[in-house]
């Protein structure tokens, strides 16, 4: 049964949560939940009459620890079906029943294949303290960081004693998310001839040609992986294999002016996304969408009461390239266009008969 997943960024929910672990949705409901920390109130709602009989499981509800609230984020995580009345939220998609955002070892790859620097830490030469310092990378096939030292480098020394290492990357997406991962592994000197010239290509098809004759290639050799899809949210831990076996997402590439776009040049229909395909009853005051993968789309959305809500809204069917993305977004966009104005299209009147003219 598909739910749609509620998140309260403050502290652990007690109080009504505890009391069932059920609940069916009325037209309105408003489930008080006590924040330990002041004794404070979060109010959750969920208002849609088409909802009627469909169930909240409250185990979902997943708070964070005191003192680890992010701007007071009630994020709001629409699944494939959450919303009856919405007409491309519900789906029946083998691809997207149960999935509406890319897996963390598809994140992760996503995220280390965007980016070009990161924080590597290494051991100490001295009582094994962990070290750490913004370097530069490339990648390998299989995901695996591709790094370039001197002999002199501080890391050098620290890999000479102990190749235990582990690089974590930040993404800074639109909207103020920061989607990262940690990579743990061994990090290896390139030491063979084809190994060299391997991790050799890697770096200039990211860095271009450098010339430094006292520096050499390293990989590291991915054995887990840590991924989170924002600061403070929940880390999920993943085996080497799965992260080097995983896909990074397709729209990599152009997420970024894809949401650019939508928010400068088609803003409408990002806010009638919020209206219709979420369907929030509340009023709102700004909405921008922060990020679009293969699967579907975020939005952030103030309210005119200044509660800042994160909704994910899935695509109809997986996307490819590009060119797909902008054509689901242009059609759920005229879906929604005529759902807000409740607009039936005519009927089209189709040709009865026809005659083929020839030439001369």
């Amino acid at each position: 049964m598909a739910t749609a997943t509620f998140r309260v960024h403050g502290s652990l929910l007690e109080g009504a949560a505890a009391a069932s672990s059920k609940i069916a949705i009325a037209r309105s409901i408003h489930t008080s939940c006590i924040v330990p920390s002041g004794k404070r109130q979060v109010h959750l709602s969920v208002s849609k009459s088409a909802n009627l009989g469909k169930i909240v499981d409250l185990r979902s509800f997943s708070g964070k620890k005191d003192g680890e609230r992010r701007d007071g984020v009630l994020s709001v995580r629409m699944g494939a079906s959450a919303s009856a009345s919405a007409p491309a939220a519900s789906t029946s998609n083998p691809k997207l029943s149960g999935q509406v955002r890319p897996s963390p070892a598809e994140a992760a790859r996503t995220i280390v294949d965007i980016s070009n620097e990161g924080t590597l830490s290494t051991l100490t030469e001295t009582e094994s303290w962990p070290t750490a310092t913004a370097v530069r990378f490339a990648l390998d096939a299989q995901g695996n960081p591709v790094f370039r030292f001197s002999s002199s480098a501080l890391h050098t020394r620290n890999l000479a004693l102990d190749n235990r290492a582990s690089l974590h990357v930040q993404l800074e997406q639109p909207g103020r998310q920061k989607p990262q991962c940690t990579l743990r592994g061994r990090i290896v000197k390139a030491e063979e001839p084809d190994l060299q010239e391997k991790l050799e290509i890697a770096w200039e098809r990211r860095f271009g040609i450098e010339r430094a004759q006292d520096d050499a290639y390293f990989i590291m050799v991915v054995e887990q992986a840590l991924q989170s899809q924002d600061m403070g949210e929940e880390e999920v831990w993943m085996s080497g294999d799965d992260y080097s076996s995983a896909v990074a997402d397709p729209l990599r590439e152009f997420a970024v002016k894809i949401v650019d776009d939508m928010n400068q040049k088609h803003w409408e229909d990002v806010r009638r996304f919020t209206n219709v395909y979420a369907g929030l009853d509340v009023e709102v005051e700004e909405v921008s969408m922060t990020w679009v993968d293969r699967l579907g789309f975020d939005l952030r959305v103030l309210t005119k009461s200044r509660e800042m809500l994160e909704i994910r809204i899935p695509f109809v069917r997986e996307v490819t390239d590009e060119r797909d993305a902008r054509s689901s977004l242009t059609m759920m966009a005229q879906i929604a266009w005529e759902r807000e104005r409740s607009y039936n299209p005519p009927d089209v009147a189709f040709v009865g008969s026809f005659s083929v003219s020839s030439g001369g």
